[in-house]
């Protein structure tokens, strides 16, 4: 499922956000050591998450009969024009968060690292109206990944409420990767799902919030809640939309 040419990708993702969520230790005075054994528990708490949100991508992008591709997030040119395209393109995936975290000590974590590049299986595509990987299925090839995240918040809910678990770094961890994610910029995958199908957009991004921010409701009411606030905003806007 998961191809070799993205491990380098993978490789610098991972080392870069467990930096950006794990050079503020909390503290207060910096022991070398203590720093070291807390970037390690970042690290594999970091891998989980990531592991989770790219099987969600690649579950989803398996069921529309596609491929999707993880890349480090570049941009190859500073503006729209001709005269401002950059020699070679820049990672702006690894040195933005990089920066950020430096700036912020560690206060801010961007999690933008990667893009998807999704593309249709054409054995299994033939005979299709549509071969072609269209705007809606990179939409839900996006989404597929934090929709799983939203699981994983349930699953840390019942371990923090039945089983006592700390999972505030894990809820932490996890929130982050889908908010930034979902900010519309070039390439990322907010942008894809946005422009894919805005209904799609506002629906998962909002039970993603609100099972965030009621978290400590409880695990059915949580959901619920979150579910039946998502689909009657959806409904305001879809609506609207459609009087346009």
């Amino acid at each position: 499922m998961f191809q070799k040419k993205e491990l380098c990708a993978y490789v610098y993702s991972l080392l870069v956000l467990t930096f950006v969520f794990g050079f503020d230790d909390g503290s207060e005075i910096f022991v070398l050591e203590n720093w070291l054994m807390n970037l390690l528990k970042v690290f594999f708490m970091v891998l989980i998450v990531f592991f989770l949100k790219e099987s969600g991508h690649k579950i989803m992008a398996r069921w529309r009969d596609c491929i999707v591709e993880y890349r480090v997030w570049t941009i190859s040119s500073l503006w729209f024009s001709a005269s401002s395209k950059l020699k070679k393109p820049f990672r702006l995936g690894i040195w933005l968060p990089l920066l950020i975290s430096f700036l912020t000590q560690g206060g801010l974590a961007l999690t933008f690292t990667g893009e998807h590049v999704s593309k249709g299986i054409r054995t299994k595509r033939v005979g299709r109206i549509w071969t072609h990987v269209t705007d809606y299925e990179r939409s839900l090839i996006c989404v597929g990944g934090y929709m799983m995240l939203a699981v994983f918040l349930i699953v840390l809910n019942v371990l923090n409420k039945f089983f006592g678990f700390d999972v505030d770094l894990f809820v932490r961890i996890t929130f982050f990767m889908v908010i930034f994610n979902y900010i519309p910029f070039h390439r990322l995958d907010g942008s894809y799902i946005f422009f894919g199908g805005k209904l799609i957009y506002v629906i998962s991004l909002i039970f993603v919030v609100l099972s965030y921010l009621l978290f400590s409701v409880g695990l059915g009411w949580g959901v619920f809640i979150s579910l039946v606030i998502a689909l009657l905003i959806a409904g305001i806007l879809f609506y609207r939309w459609n009087q346009v």
